[in-house]
């Protein structure tokens, strides 16, 4: 048995909304529309690549729809226009938005588990094929199920699917270190697109620092890091300028109150910003680096976009060229241990630990030297123990040469 086997750990807790999440996106968990409205002026409505519901009767004099306010959102708007002033008015037949919902389907997000594909083929290309058998998109979405089908028999093969490429679970193995990094990466990335959760998207940035720091996926992170810094930073410079007027609203809200309603109102805020001074307290005891804010609060936006302006500049004082330098190194070393390579890798390994000490501290890198350690003195083992079993006799273990004799002492 190779020892260096030892089970991949992959993070389950979002699985099963992962795929929730791809059958939304689709428009394949909710009934979707998919109708507009082609106007004379030449204008659409909804403006594209949006599209809406038909919700006016057939011959009516006007026509309406609801749409939502912008792609994705689940706020919806609504507007009616004279039917003399239409041009076309496009509402496709169900089969037609169901085979476009189907077709999202492909390319696949990365680390699908075989149950994962299971249950997409079941919610998107045979449901199709069950409900509409004679559609003329019948071919197109067979191809869908060929391909989701193709996929999850690889990941019951023990295969892995890590930014758009197929992987062995030997592979998987070996580069776990920059797979979770990826992950952690891929984390950000949707985190820093959404203005609410930038700070979270630098919450993983910190992660990545702490058990990805010589991962291939480290120097993207830190130019992500960056713009998300300086979103961040505008985000919380325009919350302190709307503060004292945020607040003056709030209390004179309290005013138009009646007595128990104003107890009870007043209650509730002192009791949220008793709760923030022990989020912060318990921060600052765990050294978050990148604070939690209080819009009402004008010192913890003030005090985190000196912080941010502070790790901008730290972030941005980093030696590129030596971090990607490091990051192709402990690539090819890992590489190595997938080929089961280890003295190989432990003397590039040892080299590395050796050239950079920051190295030595990352858990990660220390525990695979202790692996590549176990892994060659069993092989040694195992090859003594096989020339026993056929007879042979082991070559003698050479002697380690003599210390030279010390120099005489000068005048001696």
């Amino acid at each position: 048995m190779n020892p260096m086997n030892r089970s991949l750990t992959l993070a389950r807790s979002s699985r099963t909304g992962l795929v929730a999440a791809v059958l939304v996106s689709a428009g394949l968990a909710t009934s979707a529309s998919a109708d507009f409205i082609k106007l004379k002026d030449g204008s659409r409505v909804p403006p594209a690549p949006r599209e809406g519901t038909i919700t006016s009767a057939d011959g009516s004099p006007t026509v309406t729809i609801e749409y939502p306010i912008k792609e994705g959102s689940r706020i919806k708007d609504t507007r009616t226009v004279n039917r003399t002033d239409v041009v076309e008015i496009y509402k496709p037949a169900a089969d037609d938005i169901d085979a476009v919902a189907v077709k999202k389907l492909v390319p696949t997000a990365d680390f699908l588990l075989s149950s994962q594909y299971a249950k997409l083929v079941e919610e998107g290309p045979a449901k199709f094929l069950s409900k509409y058998p004679k559609s003329k998109h019948a071919a197109d979405v067979e191809a869908v199920k060929k391909t989701l089908e193709e996929e999850m028999l690889k990941t019951r093969q023990g295969m892995r699917k890590v930014e758009g490429t197929w992987i062995t679970s030997k592979e998987a193995e070996a580069n776990s270190y920059n797979i979770n990094a990826y992950r952690l990466r891929s984390d950000m990335e949707k985190l820093a697109a959404d203005q609410t959760t930038l700070r979270d998207a630098l919450l993983k940035f910190d992660e990545i620092e702490k058990t990805g720091k010589f991962s291939v996926q480290y120097p993207k992170a830190i130019k992500l890091a960056l713009e998300t810094i300086d979103k961040l930073t505008v985000r919380l410079n325009e919350q302190a300028k709307a503060q004292p007027l945020k607040l003056k609203e709030k209390t004179d809200g309290l005013k138009n109150l009646n007595p128990d309603e104003k107890k009870a109102a007043d209650e509730k805020i002192k009791k949220d910003m008793l709760a923030f001074k022990a989020l912060q307290t318990e921060e600052t005891r765990s050294k978050v680096r990148f604070p939690s804010t209080n819009d009402l609060d004008l010192p913890s936006l003030t005090g985190a976009v000196k912080v941010l302006e502070k790790e901008r500049t730290k972030i941005a004082a980093l030696d590129m060229a030596a971090i990607q330098a490091n990051a192709d190194t402990v690539e090819k070393i890992l590489k190595t241990v997938g080929e089961d390579k280890f003295e190989t890798a432990r003397t590039l390994l040892d080299q590395f630990l050796t050239k950079n000490k920051d190295a030595g501290n990352d858990p990660f890198l220390k525990g695979k030297q202790a692996e590549l350690k176990k892994a060659i003195e069993s092989m040694s083992r195992e090859a003594r123990e096989r020339r026993a079993l056929e007879g042979v006799t082991p070559p003698p273990v050479p002697k380690p040469a003599a210390a030279p004799a010390p120099a005489p002492a000068a005048g001696k």
